[in-house]
């Protein structure tokens, strides 16, 4: 039986690559039973489904996943499709579940199209077909169920002769996908909040640029210098004796937790840094105060952990995927490289001991995993470990995989993001030499993992007056200059241009409402004038971008027959009135912050506190509230 045009059109639509290599697949060793079963003889001779009752064998399956109540669910393995006819009942309960089936044997793909069932699956809105057996189609298939179970009830399983046969390759696949699916989650948690906690404490933090260094003044300054660079991984408390003589072989940089623990056993660090922006980093900085440590911190770091900081404050540029704050550093002449940021302070830490121009950076604490139950060293204070220990619904959501030496651990999502930074840090930067001295921690390819003694012993032999190097460099930095006349330029610039973008979009909007044409005359220019707009460019573009990203996803779900105007209508409204609450949230936050300014006596000429609110911002958001006190 061959493949009907209308089957193989659909498939091809999601999975082109698979669709062209159909006509080469080898299903000589495959023996079907029409409608019912496929033996598998290419290794041990086994069925895709029991031999005797396929129906039943489904059913029972299917039993236990109908009460989850789920809104995705995503199946590895298609056989000849009774797992997905014994879930008809389900999906057809709720129209907007969804099923999506996940399939890496083209063999096995190529004999179910040839059945009748394939037609009926490709008809059914609720159900999509993906092949994985490619790196690019699996790539591209796991982004599009990683998007699309944003904020929905998700869970991934095998088909029964799946989970028999290829459970080590299930859990890897489902493994990486669980990665993607909490990447995905977190960026679009952030990004569809527009970026509020970011907003609140760069605002408050750009008074501080004036009292702060460039971190680019130091780059270069330490090259050929050895580098440690602390994380707060539980390995860190086996290494705390090993690191307390090293102040003068190498540089030392430590971050968040890591600093507490060197700064408890004595170790004083040459630098240290703060990035994130939680509330948790006060409590992790107020323990350096007193040393009059150096920091290097990002825009986004809580503003209330720098405030009180005695030590010089190094600002490293970077917007961390907010390009507004990249546009404020150039209009204030801020100079210098922006940096990546590596999504933790460790990993931003690495960047900066590269940039000092640090030669090898033995990385110390790099678990990224759990030992015990822990995931920081005891060394770090009581009040610390009690407020971020491991509470059951995180140990619900670890990741079961194999360390370095090749033990089982346990890891996050967050932990394999933050490796797979260093692994790409690694393979931009060949001629850097990273060092992991976590022997028993998340594996990192392409990076040497030795021990902390041999490492020492190798490059951290000779006797270095690094206190007075960094004394040096730090007198030498030349501070971050700019008036409050350019400061206040600059906030009127953008927010004259984010009320002009509001304008258009709220006219968009309303022809949007009145039109089913998307690429009428008024809609093409309307959005040629809002993205020529330094809001739109500048502030508006990350939210834009995902929201279309995440829409470009849902499509691919659709069938064939979908009437696409009305669905590109739909999105561009849905556009509209997502931009329209960015514009409101940074309008809210430049007046709010400009009034923040004034009253702790921040005196910016021409100050939007002083010009009067527009009616839309009489009640700023609860999350800015704070800003005005």
């Amino acid at each position: 039986m061959t493949i009907s045009h209308s089957v193989l059109a659909q498939f091809e639509r999601l999975n082109p690559k698979g669709c062209a290599l159909l006509s080469l697949v080898d299903t000589s060793e495959l023996k079907v039973y029409p409608e019912r079963n496929i033996l598998d003889r290419r290794e041990k001779p086994r069925y895709l489904h029991d031999p005797k009752n396929p129906e039943r064998e489904a059913s029972l399956w299917a039993a236990p996943i109908v009460k989850t109540n789920l809104d995705l669910l995503v199946i590895f393995g298609i056989g000849m499709g009774w797992h997905w006819k014994a879930l008809q009942p389900c999906l057809a309960q709720n129209q907007n579940r969804h099923l999506m089936i996940i399939e890496d044997d083209l063999a096995i793909i190529s004999l179910f199209l040839r059945s009748n069932r394939a037609e009926e699956l490709f008809n059914d809105p609720q159900t999509t077909l993906l092949y994985i057996g490619d790196k690019a189609e699996q790539r591209d298939a796991f982004q599009t169920i990683a998007w699309n179970s944003y904020k929905k009830k998700t869970a991934c399983v095998a088909s029964p002769a799946y989970k028999q046969y290829r459970q080590p390759l299930f859990d890897q696949l489902f493994n990486e996908l669980i990665v993607l699916q909490q990447d995905v989650s977190s960026v679009l948690d952030e990004f569809l909040t527009f970026g509020e906690s970011q907003l609140h404490n760069f605002g408050r933090n750009l008074f501080y640029w004036r009292n702060s260094r460039s971190a680019n003044s130091l780059y270069g300054k330490f090259k050929g210098y050895p580098a440690i660079v602390v994380a707060a991984g539980p390995s860190l408390d086996r290494h705390i004796d090993e690191l307390k003589n090293l102040s003068s072989q190498a540089l030392i940089l430590s971050g968040g937790s890591s600093m507490n623990a060197l700064l408890q056993a004595g170790i004083m660090p040459h630098f240290g840094a703060s990035v994130d922006p939680n509330p948790m980093q006060y409590l992790r900085l107020r323990q350096a105060q007193p040393f009059a440590l150096p920091i290097f911190y990002r825009s986004r770091a809580l503003y209330e952990a720098l405030m009180f900081q005695k030590g010089p404050l190094f600002y490293v540029r970077g917007g961390d995927g907010y390009p507004i704050i990249e546009w404020f550093e150039d209009q204030l002449g801020v100079q210098g490289e922006a940096l990546d940021g590596g999504n933790s302070v460790s990993n931003m830490l690495v960047e900066i001991a590269y940039e000092l121009g640090c030669s090898p950076i033995i990385m110390v604490g790099y678990d990224l995993s759990y030992t015990n139950d822990k995931r920081y060293p005891e060394s770090i204070s009581e009040a610390l470990a009690a407020q971020e220990s491991l509470s059951i619904s995180e140990k619900a959501n670890l990741i079961e995989t194999i360390s370095s030496s090749g033990k089982p651990l346990q890891t996050e999502a967050k932990w394999i993001t933050e490796a797979k930074w260093l692994e790409t840090f690694q393979k931009r930067h060949p001629k850097c030499q990273l060092l992991n001295t976590a022997l028993n921690g998340l594996p990192l390819q392409g990076i040497t993992t030795v021990s902390l003694k041999e490492a020492i012993q190798t490059y951290c032999t000779k006797q270095l007056d690094i206190d007075s190097l960094v004394h040096l460099n730090i007198e030498e930095a030349p501070k971050i200059q700019f008036t409050n006349e350019d400061l206040s330029k600059t906030i009127h610039t953008i927010s004259d241009s984010l009320q002009i973008t509001q304008k258009l979009l709220t006219q968009l909007s309303a022809e949007l409402r009145s039109t089913k044409d998307p690429e009428s005359p008024f809609i093409v220019e309307t959005l040629y004038e809002i993205e020529q707009q330094i809001a739109h460019n500048e502030a508006l573009l990350p939210f834009s971008m995902m929201h279309q990203k995440l829409i470009q996803m849902q499509e691919r779900l659709l069938k064939h027959d979908y009437n696409r105007n009305d669905f590109l209508i739909h999105a561009l409204q849905a556009r509209c009135q997502l931009l329209l609450k960015a514009v409101h949230t940074h309008l809210s936050f430049f007046f709010s912050i400009s009034a923040w300014a004034a009253l702790n006596g921040h005196f910016l000429p021409n100050n939007l506190h002083a010009v009067p609110w527009p009616d839309f911002l009489k009640k700023p958001p609860p999350s800015l509230k704070g800003l005005c006190t």
